[in-house]
């Protein structure tokens, strides 16, 4: 999640409640079962979501471009993904080096391994903030 999470940074987290809570964009920490390790990404697809990974490093959702003001150093990394019920697609802010749903074995997260929304930098002080989209 380079830059916009930096590898020394503590975060804070809120609970999630209801799946119908989470919105494409939102940085979220979750258990990747896979890796065997909890991770920090942002949400890129939804529950039903058809998204694409293009090689110039544009995403589409449903068709549509999806605008990602966030995303530094993108990737000609490609893939299609066809997001199943209660599950979630994610992508790191730094997709070059991003180690994301486009490189897992199994790329969807289910909402019951999802364990909260990351909200502020707490530490170290001087990064101290708001996370935003």
């Amino acid at each position: 999640m380079l830059p916009t999470i930096q590898l020394d940074d503590t975060i804070f987290c809120t609970k999630i409640y209801g799946e119908k809570s989470i919105k494409r964009g939102e940085i979220i920490v979750f258990e990747s079962k896979e890796l065997k390790d909890d991770l920090v990404k942002r949400v890129i697809g939804l529950p039903n979501d058809h998204v694409e990974f293009k090689n110039d490093g544009t995403v589409y959702i449903n068709n549509k471009k999806l605008e990602e003001p966030y995303v530094v150093n993108n990737s000609d990394k490609t893939g299609i993904f066809d997001v199943p019920e209660h599950c979630y697609l994610f992508a790191g802010d730094n997709r070059a080096t991003s180690l994301d749903a486009r490189s897992w074995d199994n790329p969807y997260i289910n909402y019951k391994d999802i364990k909260g929304r990351a909200k502020f930098v707490i530490m170290p002080f001087s990064r101290w903030g708001k996370l935003d989209k």
